[in-house]
């Protein structure tokens, strides 16, 4: 199949993406506002799925989910989410796809966190490899900024916010890439009480961030020859918003449960701001894969060279 042929196929994919894309934020916005209210006031019960640990499900996760599939499967039927997936035969049928995550961060928003919770979705187009390639995405946090949305132009590549309805556009961050700038890191669980030992990942991964016990030679503070702060980030897509609002620096996630809806939407979104989201050894993410699970965890940053943290990081980190 030729270039010219294939060009406009691809130019007609993105076309339904774009308008998909400002459905969900349109739907994102409304279905934000009623999670606003209910954050801190609602039953849940515990998962267990795709093999991995167990976690909090609301019934506002449930119906959410329908609704959004709903209205995206009337431009891509391949649209899918954590609470309704689909078997992997299923979705290679499709050449266009579309994760969303009703409520990404169910533990914040139990717990009435409402700056660390968010409504996703990201946009995947098969590559002539078969490979799912994602293209776009949106990240909506209702508790923040009275209503802060992050997404691309999927036709430009542009990074845009919107907050409150207004809307800002921005040029790729890559010229603030430098270690001394690199003053606070992201970890997630730290308000959530549960402690290091209900979170395995952090009794390695605080310790390698403050150059303490086993890395007490090697930690990140010694390797940037500077003390770094710690900060607390929530939600796959609050985290990215902290990155892109520049609140933390560096995010290095260390545990390997993280679902693809959860990655994808990074990884548009800070490649469109100049930055990265890519395994520990520098790898990057793939997607729609037969398990949607993301393994080798994630370093996210817009300041930091990722060669520097390939070169800082241990494979003894990951968990």
């Amino acid at each position: 199949m030729s270039l010219m042929h294939i060009a406009p196929e691809r130019r007609r994919a993105l076309d339904v993406i774009h308008k998909a894309q400002m459905e969900f934020i349109r739907l994102a916005e409304e279905l934000g506002r009623e999670a606003l209210a209910l954050s801190g006031k609602i039953d849940f019960k515990r998962k267990t799925a795709f093999n991995c640990a167990e976690e909090s499900v609301t019934e506002l996760d449930i119906k959410n989910s329908e609704k959004l599939i709903n209205a995206l499967r009337r431009y891509i039927p391949g649209t899918y989410s954590e609470e309704h997936f689909a078997p992997f035969d299923e979705r290679v049928r499709h050449n266009v796809l579309c994760f969303i995550d009703p409520i990404d961060g169910t533990d914040e928003f139990i717990a009435g966190l409402k700056e660390h919770f968010s409504i996703l979705a990201s946009f995947f187009v098969q590559d002539e490899a078969g490979r799912f390639e994602p293209v776009a995405a949106v990240i909506h946090i209702p508790g923040r900024e009275g209503g802060l949305t992050w997404y691309n132009n999927v036709h430009t590549g542009e990074l845009c916010c919107d907050k409150q309805g207004v809307r800002q556009r921005f040029s790729p961050l890559a010229t603030l890439r430098a270690p001394s700038e690199v003053r606070r890191v992201g970890v997630r669980g730290l308000d959530l009480e549960k402690g290091p030992e209900r979170m395995p990942y952090l009794q390695k991964l605080l310790p390698f961030l403050e150059g303490k016990g086993e890395f007490k030679e090697q930690g990140l503070s010694q390797i940037l020859g500077r003390k770094v702060e710690i900060g607390i980030i929530g939600s796959a897509g609050s985290m990215i918003s902290d990155i892109l609002e520049g609140r933390v620096d560096l995010i290095i996630i260390n545990y390997q449960y993280s679902k693809e809806w959860d990655a994808a939407p990074g990884v548009v979104l800070l490649e469109s701001a100049g930055g990265y989201v890519c395994k520990l050894n520098g790898e990057p993410h793939s997607f729609n894969k037969k398990e949607p699970l993301i393994t080798g965890g994630s370093l996210v940053s817009l300041k930091l060279p990722k060669g520097i943290l390939l070169r800082a990081v241990p494979s003894s980190l990951l968990v």
